[in-house]
């Protein structure tokens, strides 16, 4: 600027003699002649400390506001963040509903405080039935949906102040606050069962859904909410055994019955792994010649202190535990192997087996593959194989079973239809479904000399065996009685105990030896 003879103002910082720095406004205007030229300069230096001083003051003020209103927006955000935090550390994301933490937090504040408002806790544990039926068929999001709306029918069944938790999964629970709550509690498990009845509409399907609840409360045996919580679920458990849709109170027999099933889950694992297992052989007869035609293979399990075990007593244990596939692949195996031996060993006689399989084997990937490997590693002819199912595997994921056992017969293997009559829509499942053959249920068998509505179910099922080509066994047979009035209604076969007991192979092979005497 001062090259170009212009004006200049500035704000610098001086000195003092003694040292001192101050600030002065410095003014430099350029001066010209009477021709107009430039020839000097006039400056003039004005102090101006207070004001800068007084600027800085206010600078820093600013910003010493600016860094407060900071700090507070920090801690209120953090306040913000450290409140979401507490609310996701004891609310379930998907229902919003409380969590198992904080559910285990108001358990344990009621077990610590002998005072406090629950007085005696008792806990509603709920358990939705079927609910994974709905989540593999219709994939996850339907059953998200599904747990929301479950979530907002139960908030309407409880008081404002009990605790309403998801814990997992589809398992719900519940803490009761005041008093009569082992009353409180079974009609609110009345209110909950009623309100789940009603259908609840998912993705336009409408979709049925019921739960199954234990209830306790605090007593006995109980120093911990884990304890609680534990005998509520074993409670839960009892009322699913009894049917979907029930509630049942937990008593100390409960206890000990589950850990009489945790002892034979152990047990029945050791057994698995040692094949502690026999298949026993139930004869099956035919009507016309009265000679054995067939056996159905029956697993027991031999246990080293409590002797020989019914199939009813583990087979519903080794389903939940998993372990039905492989005991199921083993049974098959061993039977297939020791039937084709009898068939070389009595050519006459031309045994057929029947192997119980359930829906879970069934809808298993792979199955398929696991018979069409047991045929071949043991040699006996398909045909000469016959699975038998219940109505209940057409229950859940029908079309997929169906297709399940198309591959079957597609091998050569048949197919019966076990415990024809005992379902909601026999009739049906022969129609949609691939079906070879029936066996009809020992309950109208009983029954048939007493009530002639069973003999007619009877008869009519033995009809329609004829009309349809299907193969019609009667089971169940335990009198001479019940025998010579099926061999009169034209039954083809038979199986029962007055024909002979399921039996060991050793049994068996004698029987034979009996039988392919008299063929002879």
């Amino acid at each position: 600027a001062l090259t170009h003879w212009r004006p200049v103002e500035v704000e610098l910082i001086n000195t003092r003699k003694d040292g001192s720095q101050f600030w002065v406004e410095l003014s430099i205007v350029p001066v010209a002649n009477e021709k107009g030229w430039f020839t000097h300069w006039v400056s003039v230096q004005r102090d101006i400390t207070e004001r800068k001083e007084s600027q800085q003051l206010t600078q820093r003020a600013r910003l010493e506001w600016e860094e407060k209103l900071a700090l507070q927006s920090r801690l209120q955000e953090r306040e913000r963040i450290s409140e979401e935090l507490a609310y996701i550390a004891f609310h379930d994301e998907l229902t919003a509903l409380f969590n198992r933490a904080y559910l285990m937090n108001e358990l344990a504040d009621a077990f610590s405080n002998p005072d406090h408002h629950y007085e005696r806790a008792t806990v509603l544990f709920l358990d939705l039935d079927g609910f994974k039926v709905v989540n593999d068929s219709m994939g996850h999001l339907a059953g998200d949906q599904l747990l929301k709306r479950v979530a907002n029918r139960l908030q309407n069944c409880v008081r404002a102040n009990d605790v309403l938790a998801r814990i997992g999964g589809d398992e719900f629970a519940i803490l009761l606050v005041g008093k009569d709550q082992p009353e409180t509690a079974v009609k609110m498990a009345e209110r909950i069962v009623s309100q789940l009845h009603a259908a609840i509409e998912i993705e336009g399907q409408d979709i049925f859904i019921s739960c199954s609840i234990g209830i306790v409360t605090a007593g006995e045996g109980h120093s911990k909410p884990e304890d609680l919580l534990r005998d509520a679920d074993v409670a839960m458990y009892s009322a699913k055994k009894q049917g979907r849709g029930r509630w049942s109170l937990f008593n100390a027999s409960m206890r000990e019955a589950a850990i009489d099933t945790l002892v034979i889950q152990n047990a029945l694992r050791q057994a698995l792994e040692n094949k502690d297992f026999l298949v026993f052989y139930q004869p099956i007869y035919s009507g016309d010649s009265e000679h054995l035609v067939g056996v159905e293979a029956l697993v027991r399990w031999d246990h080293p202190s409590m002797g020989i075990i019914s199939p009813d007593a583990f087979i519903p244990i080794a389903e939940d535990l998993g372990l039905i596939h492989e005991l199921g692949a083993w049974v098959m195996h061993k039977a297939c192997g020791d039937v084709q031996a009898w068939r070389k060993a009595f050519p006459h006689l031309d045994l057929r087996l029947n192997v119980n399989v359930s829906g879970k084997e069934l809808s298993r990937p792979g199955f398929v593959d696991q018979v069409t490997r047991i045929i071949a590693t043991t040699g006996l002819p398909a045909a000469q194989l016959q699975i038998e199912v219940t109505e209940s595997v057409f229950l859940y994921q029908p079309d997929a079973i169906a297709e399940v056992l198309r591959q079957i017969r597609h091998l050569g293997v048949r197919v019966a239809l076990d415990d024809f009559g005992t379902g909601y829509s026999s009739l049906g499942y022969i129609d949609r479904y691939p079906i070879d053959a029936v066996k009809i249920d020992r309950s109208f068998v009983s029954r048939m000399m007493t009530y002639d509505r069973s003999q007619a179910i009877v008869s009519s099922i033995l009809s329609l065996g004829r009309a349809l080509d299907l193969e019609i066994t009667a089971e169940g047979v335990e009198t001479a009685e019940q025998y010579n009035r099926l061999r009169k209604m034209g039954c083809p076969y038979f199986q029962g105990y007055f024909l002979n007991r399921p039996m060991r192979s050793e049994a068996l092979e004698d029987v034979m030896r009996s039988a392919a005497v008299c063929a002879v």
